[in-house]
């Protein structure tokens, strides 16, 4: 139970770090899309085993001025950044 004690910048910060985990395991998806929209059914890449090195290095084959990879790295780090202020935060 949240008790008069917690901190609302904890709260802030959990939340926007899950929605950005969120939001990178979304993108990450639609990438994984757009990418077996363009291959053969015996090339596809797998929704639940891939790589990164793998998707990224196909993404951009296929989409060079595609700026989903960027964004999918922008929310990793947004997310890394709020759970390392949820310490610094936290009484």
């Amino acid at each position: 139970m949240i008790d008069a004690h917690f901190p609302w910048r904890f709260a802030v910060l959990i939340s926007v770090g899950t929605s950005c985990a969120i939001s990178a395991n979304m993108l990450i998806l639609t990438i994984v899309g757009k990418i077996n929209s363009k291959l053969p059914n015996d090339k596809q890449i797998s929704y639940l085993w891939w790589r990164l090195a793998e998707v990224k290095e196909q993404y951009r084959r296929f989409y060079p001025e595609g700026r989903l990879v960027l964004l999918t790295y922008i929310c990793g780090a947004v997310m890394v950044l709020c759970f390392f202020l949820m310490i610094w935060v936290h009484p």
